[in-house]
């Protein structure tokens, strides 16, 4: 079994942040999607406790389409400005500090969370049920800070109830991810100054996910 590095821990964890934030982009946009990118996000969030980062997702698959999001954003030289996902990857982890820093806030989500994980089927977290209640989690807690994770896409799309509980949904995985990024020792000024190595870490791990599946 391989055994992953602390940066490359890291990474992992900032790819479960990319993978989340890609698939809101995705749903807001009316963009097609791999269900089972959607379940190993939303079972991420409800999991309490892991012995390494690659766990929460059940193995490097699991977060393939977040590794290849890092790849695209910190090997790109030519970063558009309307990279959403970017943008809502650095967003969630400005939400994820003021969060935690908010003990009334960090109290509700850490015992909801813990009741969720409970009550809830980890192999069919993605019905309809399930991604409401998450969604109710993330609207009863983070989505009451001033500070707010602002999405953009199709206007019709983001009409739709059902839509928007994903989104959300998909937010507090986010969030979960962020925490074990700064629990593998992320630091925000990594995501300037380390660029290509987060980049060619993920292209890495991307290569190693085909070798073992091969």
């Amino acid at each position: 079994m391989h055994e992953y590095s602390l940066f490359e821990e890291q990474v992992l964890s900032l790819a479960g942040v990319a993978q989340a934030t890609a698939l809101v982009h995705k749903i807001a946009s009316n963009e097609s999607f791999q269900e089972e990118d959607l379940k190993c996000s939303l079972k991420s969030a409800l999991i309490m406790q892991v012995d390494s980062t690659v766990d929460l997702y059940g193995d490097i698959s699991g977060v393939h389409l977040g590794l290849q999001q890092l790849k695209r954003i910190f090997l790109n030289k030519q970063q558009s400005r309307n990279d959403f996902i970017a943008r809502y990857m650095l967003e969630t982890i400005v939400l994820q500090k003021k969060a935690f820093k908010n003990s009334e806030i960090l109290g509700k989500l850490t015992t909801g969370i813990e009741s969720l994980s409970e009550q809830l089927d980890p192999e069919d977290i993605d019905n309809p049920f399930s991604i409401g209640r998450m969604a109710s989690l993330y609207t009863q807690t983070l989505s009451t800070m001033s500070y707010r994770v602002h999405i953009h896409g199709n206007k019709n799309q983001l009409a739709q109830s059902e839509v928007l509980q994903k989104i959300r949904a998909l937010l507090l995985a986010a969030i979960r991810a962020v925490h074990l990024w700064r629990h593998n020792n992320g630091k925000f000024y990594q995501l300037i100054f380390q660029k290509r190595k987060i980049g060619l870490t993920a292209e890495q791990l991307l290569r190693y996910n085909v070798s073992q599946t091969k």
